[in-house]
């Protein structure tokens, strides 16, 4: 079974019988282990079910080299069909929470990666995530 997207069906992981919960910690830890071997992110890049708020963010990504507290980037984790209106929803809140409403906001499901653009999410290929030294430069960064 191919999992995220474009991967090139490198990897297998077996079917979770057990919760939504169990399979959007599954796609986590592929993605993040995708983003560790392919895209320069190390682990103390990331910070994991974070609560801001009344709200978990699923992963902040943040630049640990430097100090810098403030995110580079969230991604939330969603089992395989979801409610697309009701993550871009989810999303904008945790972005007016954290105060930074244009960091770059990621979704991935186990068949796919989304951008958030101006408007709604936007697909993309997982060879078109940026790296870890792309998305320091948050406004050095687009995809079309």
């Amino acid at each position: 079974m191919c999992l995220i997207g474009n991967l090139g069906c490198n990897f297998d992981i077996p079917l979770v019988k057990n919760t939504i919960v169990n399979k959007e910690v599954e796609t986590r830890k592929l993605f993040v282990d995708y983003l560790k071997s392919n895209l320069g992110y190390d682990d103390s890049s990331f910070i994991v079910e974070k609560r801001i708020s009344e709200f978990i963010i699923d992963l902040i990504i943040f630049d640990s080299k430097t100090l810098d507290i403030n995110p580079i980037a969230i991604i939330e984790f969603k089992k395989q069909s979801f409610d697309i209106n009701g993550s871009l929803h989810q999303i904008k809140k945790y972005l007016q929470v954290i105060n930074i409403p244009n960091l770059p906001a990621f979704l991935v499901e186990k068949d796919g990666v989304f951008v958030l653009q101006a408007y709604g999410w936007q697909k993309i290929d997982i060879k078109d995530f940026p790296s870890f030294q792309k998305i320091k430069k948050q406004n050095d960064w687009t995809i079309i």
